[in-house]
């Protein structure tokens, strides 16, 4: 992958993030440093360990020698991966969500977790998809959990300052890079 396809994944994943991130700090009455920290906290561990799972699942399946000669169909499949988490950014954003807007000043560490944990899912499947398309582990660290964390940090301050309203257009945002960044790997595959 180019590294222009690299950023703009990036930019479209961690939209996803700050989306969910936004809502979560419009409940607090105040954003300090032990909510921060916590947030990417358990943000930047769930997001390094599904970019890591993700990329060793792709070198083992490359390693298995289960790849051997797939070359158009994986890339396929990479565009197939990137497509599908667009279009649930869009349907998400088009969707009506109904959030309990009930004052709570403390972390539910539960919620957090099952939350971050379907994030992770997803960085999971870019970080394997990408994988796929022998970009080098360190561009995937850097790039995916650089954007996701300072994502997190910012989601939490924009959901306090401004509200529920940034969440639409921040997932409105993740859909067009994601498909940016779908439209020029097939182009370049082509």
């Amino acid at each position: 992958m180019t590294m222009l396809e690299m950023v703009l994944i990036a930019a479209g994943l961690s939209m996803d993030i700050f989306a969910w991130t936004t809502c979560r700090s419009t409940l607090f009455s105040c954003i300090g440093r032990k909510k921060l920290l916590c947030f990417t906290g358990v943000f930047g561990i769930w997001e390094l360990v599904s970019v890591s799972l993700g990329f060793y699942v792709a070198e083992l399946l490359r390693y298995a020698r289960v790849l051997e000669g797939s070359e158009r169909f994986l890339k396929f499949f990479v565009a197939v991966i990137f497509l599908g988490l667009a279009v649930r950014m869009l349907l998400l954003a088009m969707g009506k969500k109904l959030i309990d807007e009930r004052r709570q000043d403390e972390i539910a560490f539960l919620p957090l977790l099952q939350d971050t944990w379907a994030i992770a899912g997803r960085t999971f499947l870019a970080g394997f998809a990408v994988s796929l398309c022998n970009t080098g582990v360190v561009q995937q660290y850097v790039l995916l959990l650089a954007t996701g964390l300072l994502m997190a940090v910012l989601g939490l301050y924009a959901g306090y300052a401004y509200g529920f309203q940034v969440r639409t257009k921040a997932l409105l945002a993740g859909f067009l890079c994601l498909l940016a960044a779908d439209v020029i790997f097939v182009v370049r595959l082509l």
